[in-house]
């Protein structure tokens, strides 16, 4: 190996470059000389920088973006043969709202309705047309932690207080509604990591009830609870849960009503449970499975002697406008056990339109 060529191998640096003034290999009529290389000047360009720019919002003749005047929901339910309807916009940057609801009944075909109302962040306002009704809220936050709401139903003539306080950081919460023109307590409760305590009333007809609520660890699992003044009662339930088997038994002092949940899930999605009440024969057992956005149930209800079937699009927790279709729609079949002839197709649907583009 010649010595220009150790040379200019050892001389080369990482990225492709090479040192000033090294030797290299050039063939010159057929014959291998060494030549000594120009003197350059290395010049390192910083790697580029790819900038991620938002995608436009529908752009419109002349570059100017476009905004979604508003929004229209409508859902149905073949239970109630009801269309209920919504639409609202926004205004003045998203800092005002304005909505407008309403029903329309198929067999009379008549609607019901509207309601409208104006949302703020401090001020709302709803008018049911037909009965000429006003509801008025105003909302003053005070702090982090607290939040005062007043609360003025203007055809009845009555109000109320209602204030909310709540700690993220220690799990602490608390709320309570008080009417002003009765001058009572109506709710108001208090929760804790460890459970909850609350307070009811509603009615003088009918005693205000406190309710109690512990929750605790118990042998891998949670043990809760939960005792009623008024009803003279107390709830034990225990739940424990893995990530494959959930068993929840519970009993009802003094009545000593009982019940047990045993719930078992299999690989892709495929979930059974079952419900259990001893001391009778009635029994509750479902099947699930899921798929993404899909959910499909079965199962019989052995106290109304029904067995049932259901498809539902679309996550059911989700609102609609989180569904990249905008639109959740179920299928229910329902078929007696006396009477299969009377079986009943049940549908619901709810669907979002985007309206307007300026």
């Amino acid at each position: 190996m010649a010595p220009g060529e150790e040379q200019g191998a050892s001389a080369s640096q990482p990225g492709g470059f090479r040192f000033p003034w090294t030797f290299d290999k050039r063939e010159a009529g057929g014959e291998a000389v060494e030549v000594e290389a120009v003197p350059v000047t290395v010049i390192r360009v910083p790697a580029q920088t790819t900038v991620v720019t938002p995608p436009a919002v529908r752009p419109a003749v002349g570059g100017a973006p476009r905004r979604r005047w508003g929004k229209l929901t409508t859902q149905y339910d073949s239970d109630t043969n009801v269309f209920q309807n919504k639409l609202s916009t926004r205004l003045w940057h998203d800092r005002i709202k304005l909505k407008a609801s309403w029903d329309f009944l198929p067999e009379e075909r008549r609607f019901e309705g509207p309601t409208l109302g104006v949302f703020t962040k401090v001020f709302s306002a709803q008018l049911n047309v037909p009965e000429e009704a006003p509801f008025l809220t105003f909302t003053q936050p005070l702090g982090r932690n607290l939040k005062l709401r007043y609360e003025h139903d203007v055809k009845e003539h009555e109000g109320a207080l209602v204030a909310q306080a709540e700690s993220q950081s220690k799990g602490l919460r608390g709320n309570g509604v008080f009417a002003v023109n009765e001058k009572t307590l109506i709710t108001g409760s208090v929760a804790c990591p460890l459970g909850q305590l609350s307070y009811q009333h509603f009615d003088d007809a009918v005693p205000a009830g406190v309710t109690a609520a512990l929750k605790l660890p118990l042998l891998r699992g949670t043990l809760l609870a939960e005792g009623h003044s008024a009803l003279r009662t107390l709830d034990l339930t225990y739940r424990y849960k893995d990530d494959d088997v959930t068993v929840i038994p519970s009993v009802l002092l003094p009545t000593l009503q009982s019940s047990c949940v045993f719930k078992r899930r299999f690989n892709n999605g495929h979930k059974v449970s079952f419900r259990y009440f001893p001391g009778t024969t009635e029994f509750d057992t479902q099947y699930k499975y899921s798929r993404r956005s899909l959910l499909y149930k079965a199962g019989y209800t052995s106290s109304q002697g029904v067995f049932w079937a259901g498809l539902w699009a679309g996550k059911k927790d989700d609102p609609v406008t989180k569904e990249k279709r905008r639109l959740k729609w179920q299928l229910m079949l329902q078929v007696d056990q006396k009477n299969p002839e009377n079986a009943s197709l049940l549908f619901g649907f709810k669907k979002r339109f985007d309206i307007g583009w300026f």
